[in-house]
Parts: structure tokens; C-alpha cells; sequence
């Protein structure tokens, strides 16, 4: 265990170092928000009242940077509950449909890579 100097701050026990690496990438390419995601959101008219709404934005930046104080927000607000559910439901089928394209296009460039794979 090494220790701490003095002034460097520990990260909140919630903060993934690879979760926070995984967003830092996600900042410097914005690929991800594309027209499938632009219509998920379209197609949904809680979330779009929810993405226009400074409320629900200042939410979604809170759980961000402290969760546990939006947690109790959002318990406290049943519309906040069910913006930050559908919110979360969109953004993580989507990333699960960025990953399956991700994959199948990495299979398509190597074929025999997946056959050994497949053993």
C-alpha cells in the first residue's frame, strides 16, 4: 500500500479508475452520438421534454460528479426517477449496439481470428 502525499486527493470509493478512463475517451470522440442515438431520444417524448428541461440536465450532470446527493433527488422527485431510468435504459442499449457493431466489424476484418476463437 503506498501512501497518499500530502495534497493528493483519493478518489470517492463510487469512481472506477476504468470507468473514468472509459469517459475520458468518450470526451475526445463523440462518434457514440450518432443518428441512432438522435432518435432514440426523438422517438421518446419523456426524454426529450426531460433533455430540454435544466432540472433533469443539472441531474444528469450531478450523478456525474456526486451521486449520492442525486440519488436522494431523484427519490425525492418520481419524475426525476423515471427521466434518469429511461435516460439510463436509451444511453445503455445503445452502448450495447455500438458494442455488438464494434465486434461484428471486428470479426468481418478478421475472420480467422474469430474461427480460433470459436474453439
Amino acid at each position: 500500500v503506498q501512501a497518499k502525499s500530502p495534497g493528493e486527493s483519493e478518489a470517492p470509493k463510487w469512481q472506477l479508475p476504468e470507468v473514468q478512463q472509459a469517459m475520458q475517451a468518450l470526451k475526445k470522440d463523440n462518434s457514440w452520438v450518432n443518428e441512432d442515438l438522435m432518435k432514440r431520444f426523438a422517438c421518446n417524448p419523456m426524454l426529450m421534454q426531460g433533455l430540454m428541461d435544466p432540472k433533469m440536465a443539472a441531474i444528469l450532470q450531478e450523478l456525474q460528479t456526486d451521486p449520492e446527493s442525486a440519488a436522494k433527488k431523484i427519490q425525492a422527485d418520481p419524475s426525476m426517477g423515471k427521466f434518469v431510468q429511461a435516460f439510463m435504459a436509451a444511453m445503455g442499449s445503445h452502448f450495447e449496439k455500438l458494442g455488438e457493431e464494434q465486434k461484428a466489424k471486428a470479426a468481418a476484418e478478421q475472420p480467422g481470428q474469430v474461427m480460433l476463437e470459436r474453439k
